[in-house]
């Protein structure tokens, strides 16, 4: 069977529950049928000004039927089903021998073949040997009927059949701890017990409702992996296209220095070249300089005096960038262990990304002089902050001698951090910590790629390698 174990579909459990429906439903009235999408057929019987609501549910590579003695409100999606059995009485409910199946017939002599096949359940309305209207129209074969295919004479069947050893008249739905799968048993199990009762179709009913809810939450996790997966791939490939861009505009010559050669060489420059080779003296040698021909020496130098100028706002830009898809990539990394974690589907709901939502950035973050400032929220953040989310240039910060928050301030390339920035950086550690409250604090300072987490120390607890301290009042800025 698709759910591996389970007996709903099972010939014996079928068989009983047809004998139930035959006293549930004889002598209604079938009220109303109707479709709510392609997976879902309803149909609402009367008796004894009682409605009776039978549902046909075909998910997940299997098929579940549930029974309610409740008040169904039609919705507006719905879609009209076997119109020539409306208001026809139930005359009788049958299984057929040896087969996962039944036939409810009517008082119009058609009748209802409820085809319990798994991932081909299905429901046909038939007219002596003629379909005449079915719920699931895509499955082709049902379209042909013939009334003696449903009698089952393989003896290596039968046999098995009549060999099976069940308790009659009870009825469980287990969860097994091996997959966290629901199944429903005919027999007792070693698994844990969500439900026992002596009727089949209200064993049915909440066998389906168990199974559908699990394997709902399982497929929308897979789902959600999926996809954020599939984002964290992007947005590391755009982190590496980011850095590759930043890498290759700072080992640029300096446009400025460039700017600088021409001017020295002002007179040793010739009309209307596309380029020139001169001494650069920053770098003490000969380097070939691009020029544009219809500029004379000092327009061009004035040109590359101009590029400098784009170049450094091109990069505060593409690091802006970086630092930005660098936050997305944390924030969906998070969400994705966080969905990996999740045990139920109230666990799974709020895991979601809105396209009008950005996502929360799990760090307390602080801007000084286009530097960022980020901060551990506790122990374990404090790991994911410094473990997983810190570039090896990044400056770390923490109070000195106590517990506090890890703090970073994210590297520039190319640029090193003003003393005014380590400062305010060092009073925000000092904040969060122990010291807060001290009109003066220790904090220790160094380079990301010189702390480390030995293995078997606690959350948020690391080494340093080598270590300064600056002394600063603990504040916000």
């Amino acid at each position: 069977m698709s759910i591996p174990g389970s007996f709903h579909q099972h010939y014996h459990f079928i068989k009983q529950l047809a004998v139930a429906l035959d006293s549930w439903l004889l002598g209604s009235i079938l009220e109303d049928s109707f479709t709510i999408s392609k997976q879902e057929l309803v149909m609402l019987f009367r008796k004894n000004n009682e409605q009776l609501v039978v549902k046909v549910i075909s998910k997940f590579h299997s098929g579940f039927l549930l029974f309610e003695n409740t008040s169904y409100h039609k919705g507006s999606n719905a879609q009209a089903c076997f119109e020539s059995i409306i208001n026809q009485q139930v005359k009788s409910v049958k299984p057929h021998l040896y087969n996962r199946s039944f036939l409810v017939m009517f008082s119009n002599n058609q009748s209802l073949v409820f085809k319990c096949y798994d991932a081909l359940i299905n429901v046909v309305l038939v007219d002596e040997d003629e379909v005449v209207d079915m719920f699931r129209e895509s499955i082709q074969n049902d379209w042909t009927y013939n009334s003696s295919e449903f009698e089952v004479k393989d003896d290596a069947i039968i046999n098995r059949l009549n060999t099976y050893q069940f308790e009659p008249g009870k009825y469980w739905v287990y969860k097994r701890e091996l997959d966290d799968e629901c199944y429903l048993s005919l027999s007792k199990q070693p698994d844990k017990i969500l439900h026992e009762t002596n009727n089949p179709l209200d064993a049915a009913t909440l066998f389906a409702r168990y199974a559908l809810g699990s394997l709902g939450f399982k497929q929308t996790k897979i789902s959600r992996i999926a996809s954020l997966e599939g984002e964290i791939k992007r947005i590391k490939q755009q982190i590496k296209l980011s850095e590759q861009g930043i890498k290759k505009l700072v080992h640029e010559s300096p446009f400025e220095e460039i700017g600088h050669i021409i001017m020295a060489n002002i007179h040793n420059i010739p009309k209307q070249v596309k380029q020139v080779e001169l001494f650069d003296f920053y770098n003490d040698k000969k380097i070939l300089i691009k020029l544009k021909s219809d500029l004379d020496a000092p327009a061009n130098a004035a040109y590359y005096y101009r590029k400098s100028k784009n170049k450094k706002i091109e990069l505060e830009q593409m690091e802006q960038k970086l630092l930005n898809l660098q936050q997305k990539l944390i924030g969906f990394e998070l969400m994705l262990e966080q969905v990996n974690a999740a045990q139920n589907a109230k666990q799974l709901k709020p895991l979601q990304v809105s396209k009008k939502q950005d996502m929360v950035f799990p760090f307390k973050r602080f801007v000084v002089q286009e530097f960022e400032i980020w901060v551990g929220k506790n122990a374990a953040n404090n790991d994911i902050l410094t473990q997983k989310y810190s570039h090896k240039n990044d400056l770390w910060l923490h109070a000195k001698g106590v517990t506090g928050s890890h703090t970073i301030i994210k590297h520039k390339a190319g640029k090193s951090i003003p003393s005014q920035v380590l400062t305010v950086a060092a009073q925000i550690a000092a904040y969060f910590s122990k010291h807060k409250g001290n009109t003066l604090a220790p904090v220790c300072f160094t380079l990301k790629k010189f702390v480390r987490k030995p293995k078997g120390f606690e959350p948020g607890q690391v080494v340093m390698d080598r270590e300064e301290v600056i002394m600063v009042e603990p504040k916000l800025p």
